[in-house]
C-alpha cells in the first residue's frame, strides 16, 4: 500500500512539472513568430516575384521594340531602300541575346520560387509538429485534472467513510456507557 502512494506521489510531482512547464512555455509568443516568420517569407517571395515579373515585362518590350524596328527596316527595304545587313545581324543577335536573358531570368524565377516553397513547406510541418505537440500537452493536463478530480472525490469518499464509521463507534460508546451506568 505504501509502495502505491509512494507511486503516485511521484507521478503527481512529475505531472505537476510537466504542468508547471507546460504553463511556462509561451505557446502564444511561439505562434506570433512563426507567423511573423511566414508572412515575412512571403512578403520576400512577393516581392522577388513581382522584380521578375518586371524585368521580364521590360525584356518583352525591348523585343516587341526590336521587332517592330526589324519590321520597319523590312518596310523601308521593300520600298526600294538599301537592305542594312549588318543592322539586321545586331538586332538578330541583340533578340537572340534578349531571349536566353528571359529564358535565364526564368529559370532563376522559377529555382527561387521552388526554393521559397521547400522551405514555406518546412515551416508548416514545424507549425504542424509543434500543434500537435500542445495537443498532447493538453491532453496529459487534462488527464491530470481528472485524476486530481478523482483523487479528490474518493479522499472526500474515504473521509465521510471514516466519519460515518467514527459516529458509529461513538453512539456505541455511549450506549456502552449509559448500560453500564
Amino acid at each position: 500500500m505504501a509502495l502505491d502512494d509512494r507511486h503516485l506521489q511521484q507521478k503527481e510531482q512529475e505531472l505537476a512539472q510537466v504542468m508547471s512547464d507546460f504553463y511556462r512555455f509561451d505557446l502564444s509568443e511561439l505562434k506570433k513568430d512563426i507567423k511573423t516568420l511566414v508572412d515575412s517569407e512571403t512578403r520576400t517571395i512577393m516581392q522577388d516575384k513581382d522584380s521578375k515579373v518586371q524585368q521580364i515585362t521590360q525584356t518583352f518590350k525591348r523585343i516587341a521594340q526590336i521587332k517592330q524596328d526589324h519590321v520597319l527596316d523590312e518596310l523601308e527595304v521593300k520600298g526600294g531602300r538599301k537592305v542594312d545587313l549588318e543592322g539586321y545581324q545586331k538586332q538578330s543577335q541583340e533578340h537572340q541575346k534578349l531571349i536566353e536573358d528571359v529564358s535565364k531570368s526564368k529559370t532563376e524565377v522559377r529555382s527561387e520560387i521552388t526554393e521559397l516553397e521547400i522551405e514555406l513547406r518546412r515551416l508548416k510541418e514545424q507549425v504542424s509538429d509543434i500543434k500537435l505537440e500542445n495537443k498532447n500537452l493538453e491532453y496529459i493536463i487534462q488527464r491530470e485534472e481528472e485524476l486530481k478530480r478523482d483523487k479528490e472525490a474518493l479522499e472526500e469518499k474515504a473521509l465521510l467513510t471514516v466519519t460515518d464509521d467514527l459516529q458509529d463507534q461513538l453512539t456505541e460508546l455511549k450506549q456502552s456507557a449509559e448500560q453500564i451506568t
